[in-house]
């Protein structure tokens, strides 16, 4: 009897294991959210529209996403330095503006299908002021569960 009981409970776990995929259906990404505002009316129209971010971090541009009546980007922090600048350009005004983040890093194992994540806290930024007059930061934590909020005002 005990064991048919054996032989059973094996073939219900290895049926039970069998049926699970290797796939990562969490939510990986740790973003920044930037929102931004243009509060100068001398400021060029279409300053915004022409936006176009990049970093020394990544080769490639990151661009602006309407969302809503705002104006969004998202931005995604270095995993292998605790800084990284961004560079804010865009095409009908000379110039650009530097925002650089000074944060701290915590790798945290999500599960073993998705491996490990950053999570971040920004602890001081530093920008230069050519086209943008102030900004705050709102949330300094940045985990899979939660966006940090940066707000420019141009």
């Amino acid at each position: 009897m005990k064991g048919k009981i054996f032989i059973l409970l094996t073939l219900l776990l290895t049926v039970l294991f069998a049926c699970t995929d290797d796939e990562c259906h969490l939510d990986t990404e740790t973003l920044l959210k930037v929102e931004m505002s243009v509060t100068d009316t001398s400021l060029i129209e279409g300053f915004i529209d022409s936006l176009s971010v990049v970093s020394t971090e990544w080769t490639d541009s990151i661009h602006y996403q309407t969302e809503g009546e705002n104006n969004n980007l998202w931005l995604m922090l270095s995993p292998a330095n605790d800084t990284t600048t961004f560079i804010f350009s865009s095409i009908p005004v000379p110039g650009n503006d530097t925002i650089t983040f000074f944060y701290q890093r915590k790798f945290v194992l999500l599960s073993a299908e998705c491996g490990f994540v950053t999570h971040y806290t920004i602890n001081n930024i530093t920008y230069t002021q050519n086209y943008i007059d102030s900004l705050k930061l709102e949330k300094n934590i940045i985990t899979t569960d939660e966006q940090g909020l940066l707000k420019i005002y141009f």
